[in-house]
């Protein structure tokens, strides 16, 4: 299974882009790109480029929290040997202050107000895809891809 993440909008706050899966179209909301090339915890999205993603099968608080939120989630989905990143995972939330240096996805984008829509719904859809795919054996990869 292959995701393809084109960033296409750089905003004071943060990086938006459309997330495509199939016929499943999103969008992807992260941190800004790192200006001096070093990696700032919290602060910096991941660098363009081919990543395989997993299931990342830690107990951690914020796994037992969406477990608690949302019935359908397992484990949280994590982009795997990313240079200088780790715990690189794709979540909910709408804000840059939502991301911590991991990827956000949403059905809207509001580039204005550099937010994008109803994440959750965009996520449940998204991570049941991604999910059954992995359970099935497939390998899962996105390519990351700046536009912007």
């Amino acid at each position: 299974m292959n995701i393809k993440l084109n960033r296409f909008c750089q905003t004071q706050d943060c990086t938006l882009g459309n997330l495509t899966m199939g016929k499943m179209e999103l969008y992807s909301l992260e941190d800004l790109p790192s200006f001096t090339g070093e990696k700032v915890p919290g602060e910096t999205r991941v660098p363009a480029g081919h990543y395989e993603v997993k299931f990342r099968t830690v107990e951690s608080p914020l796994t037992m929290r969406y477990r608690d939120n949302y019935s359908w989630f397992e484990w949280h989905l994590e982009l795997q040997d990313i240079p200088n990143f780790t715990n690189v995972y794709i979540h909910v939330g709408n804000y840059a202050k939502n991301t911590d240096g991991c990827i956000l996805i949403g059905e809207g984008v509001i580039p204005e107000k550099a937010m994008i829509t109803n994440s959750v719904t965009a996520y449940e859809r998204f991570y049941r895809t991604v999910s059954a795919a992995l359970h099935d054996g497939q390998r899962v990869f996105i390519d990351i891809i700046d536009e912007d």
